[in-house]
């Protein structure tokens, strides 16, 4: 076979097909040529052959590739068989350093009891976000963001203040009620 060419993509699917025996005498084959063309360059040959000592190296790695992807492809299969887990280095998934180095999706978003205290104590913000192109009427905008703010949720800031608003505002009248009846005690026991 003559490398004059690179392998196309049909040449290559044949070549995944053959054994690795035929892919060494192929490539045995392919390294006689270019040692040929090589000898022609220094001769001084046509400036044809010598263009083609690039694809010939091309072609030489290209199979070299087939032959590792191969064997990695049958030793992958021979240990799912045997069913074994880990796999060495060179045959696990490539993919990138941080996704290699990243914790499995159980331990992933877990959060320890301080971090969920925090999220309890400071929840997410909600912003009321009106659009200003559209131009609403003052109440229309205070009536929006009361209802975006004022979901009934032990969690809500908003909510939150209004608790402390009404609880205080309950105690002054409890203690403004026992002060008044003291007060009423007071005169009827000093009459």
């Amino acid at each position: 076979m003559s490398s004059a060419r690179k392998f196309k993509a049909k040449q290559l699917r044949e070549l995944r097909k053959k054994s690795k025996k035929d892919l060494l005498t192929q490539c045995d084959e392919l390294k006689k040529e270019l040692h040929q063309l090589r000898v022609a360059q220094v001769s001084g040959g046509a400036p044809a052959k010598v263009a083609n000592i690039r694809t010939t190296r091309k072609n030489i790695a290209r199979i070299y590739t087939i032959i590792s992807q191969i064997t990695k492809q049958k030793v992958r299969e021979e240990y799912k068989r045997q069913k074994k887990t880990l796999l060495p280095l060179d045959l696990r998934q490539k993919l990138t350093r941080r996704e290699r180095l990243r914790l499995p999706n159980e331990y992933r978003f877990k959060k320890t009891p301080k971090q969920r205290s925090l999220i309890n104590k400071y929840p997410r913000r909600k912003f009321a976000v009106i659009d200003s192109s559209n131009y609403l009427s003052k109440n229309v905008r205070e009536l929006n963001i009361k209802n975006v703010l004022s979901e009934k949720k032990s969690s809500n800031r908003y909510y939150q203040y209004l608790r402390k608003k009404q609880n205080a505002s309950k105690s002054m009248k409890k203690k403004n009620k026992q002060y008044l009846r003291k007060k009423i005690n007071k005169n009827k026991n000093e009459e």
